[in-house]
């Protein structure tokens, strides 16, 4: 009990760190549902079938990947820096380890993250500071997104 006192602990912030990645993909769902509907609707340069079947599955994506092909089906480059979007790939991983590994730190988080100084078996604690980042860069996310599709495809019906 004494080693995950902190995760219970911290309960209200992996809570809230599994509910942003849930709208998160519900709304990466939607968006990428509008932007087939649109690019069919409009005049737009036609997607590979490789890519378009990625779109078509967006929401079950990593998140870099779902940005990558949200950038490529909309045509712009979203306005987020290498760290920011580094961010938002820790904060998938750390939502997945709470998900699939009960907070642990595993090997595979080892590999894909940048932290440093960590070990398996260590507790992956999510601190406010951090998730307020992480809330504020999905919030950025979803704003030029947003802006973006709507500039691409104001003359979709």
């Amino acid at each position: 009990m004494r080693k995950y006192q902190n995760i219970f602990e911290g309960t209200v912030f992996q809570s809230v760190l599994i509910t942003l990645n849930s709208h998160w993909d519900w709304y990466i769902r939607k968006l990428s549902e509008f932007i087939r509907f649109a690019r069919s609707s409009i005049s737009a340069p036609t997607l590979s079938n490789a890519d378009d079947k990625r779109l078509a599955r967006a929401d079950r994506l990593p998140l870099s990947e779902q940005l990558e092909i949200m950038e490529l089906a909309i045509g712009v480059t979203l306005p987020l820096s290498a760290d920011e979007r580094q961010a938002l790939k820790e904060m998938a991983l750390v939502r997945n380890l709470g998900l699939h590994n009960r907070w642990e730190i595993d090997f595979q988080y080892l590999r894909e993250t940048k932290m440093n100084g960590l070990q398996v078996g260590e507790l992956r604690l999510i601190g406010i500071g951090e998730l307020q980042y992480w809330h504020s860069l999905l919030i950025k996310l979803l704003s030029n997104s947003g802006l973006e599709c709507a500039k691409r495809f104001n003359a979709a019906p």
